[in-house]
């Protein structure tokens, strides 16, 4: 049995952002009626227009944390690091889905279909697909006009963090010189956002996403270091003032496409998710479990569970479904169709897909 550290609440966590990137897509992809009423509950799916992007956020800053605390944990427990198990064990929980939707898309998306779907805009390389290379052929040609394969850009981000970051995890592993090395990067990553003009590159390239990545890094250098510090000084603050940043840090992310202020708004949308997110891993980690922490919610935890399928298979059934019902009366149904068949294709898909390679992670630690 493995004995690596879990988190019971980073499952639950999984599914919101999950969610909060499904939603918006449908928001986006599903004809919708051309009334106010219909833009503002799009406006309310999307979470404010910036759901899709908040929950990729949230996956950077959750994948440098738990990541890096494994890295910690692994080297702490047998007293080193190994870095051949490590990529065994990313390349099992990634690969197979991964694949299985380039396969989708190769059949859904060619471009002779394509053009009979009336789809005019990129087509996606698939070589670059196949090569965890995505995030750069939308750097070159902006997204697919195929929505199947608009997602697998972020789970390219992710890889390559996985490539590199043990390496730079043996080099500047020591217990002091780690959290300095994270928060360098991480600042030549905010640094690099500000002086690239180039939108594609400041959303798609790892440099920039490399600041999420990074602050969740820096967060499990310290979780690991100084656990009881940092559960003291969360259990410090109630229930209730924890629910207030909640709330405060939810609303100012809704709302934050309307501030009127140019500088602000930028250093919201571009920082603010960022460290609320930390915030929030920190404190469902550490913090007085009460009614904010997701383990009270079994289901969600489950949603948790197969949220790598419903983040890459998600776009299947919306894309399909926005192609073969067209009508603006018919939102009332196909977004519900799209949240069960997205939650029936990503059960299906971890229970005989993904699960067989993922019992196979044991023989690597």
């Amino acid at each position: 049995m493995s004995d690596r550290p879990h988190f019971p609440d980073l499952d639950g966590l999984r599914a919101f952002a999950a969610f909060a990137v499904v939603f918006y897509h449908s928001a986006l992809w599903l004809a919708f009626p051309d009334a106010l009423w219909a833009d503002r509950l799009r406006h309310v799916l999307s979470f404010g227009g910036t759901g899709g992007p908040l929950g990729v956020t949230f996956f950077f800053v959750l994948s440098g944390f738990l990541i890096t605390y494994l890295m910690l944990a692994e080297r702490q427990r047998t007293g080193h690091f190994r870095i051949g198990r490590f990529y065994m064990r990313r390349i099992l929980r990634i690969w197979p889905l991964y694949y299985a939707t380039l396969i989708v898309g190769a059949l859904v998306c060619h471009e002779p279909l394509a053009m009979d779907q009336g789809l005019h805009g990129a087509s996606p390389s698939f070589p670059l697909y196949a090569a965890f290379l995505a995030n750069f052929d939308h750097i070159r040609h902006g997204e697919p006009a195929c929505g199947i394969m608009g997602v697998q850009w972020s789970v390219c981000v992710e890889e390559q963090f996985y490539l590199l970051w043990p390496v730079f995890f043996l080099v500047f592993g020591r217990r002091r010189l780690l959290p300095l090395a994270i928060l360098a990067l991480g600042a030549f990553a905010v640094w690099y956002t500000f002086h690239d003009p180039e939108p594609l590159v400041r959303y798609y390239h790892l440099i920039p996403n490399m600041r999420y990545l990074a602050c969740g890094g820096l967060l499990a250098c310290l979780v690991h270091r100084w656990p009881d510090v940092i559960s003291a000084c969360l259990r410090s603050i109630p229930t209730w003032g924890h629910s207030v940043i909640y709330l405060v840090w939810l609303a100012a992310l809704f709302f934050g496409s309307a501030l009127p202020f140019g500088a602000l708004r930028t250093v919201l949308l571009s920082h603010g998710p960022m460290l609320f997110f930390t915030y929030v891993l920190a404190h469902q980690t550490l913090g007085t479990v009460g009614w904010l922490h997701v383990r009270h919610l079994p289901w969600i935890g489950h949603l948790g569970r197969i949220s790598y399928g419903l983040y890459l298979i998600h776009m299947i059934p919306i894309f399909l479904i926005s192609r073969m019902v067209t009508s603006p009366d018919s939102f009332w149904y196909t977004v519900p169709l799209a949240m069960l068949c997205t939650v029936l294709l990503s059960e299906f898909s971890y229970r005989y897909l993904e699960s067989p390679f993922l019992r196979l992670k044991s023989r690597f630690g």
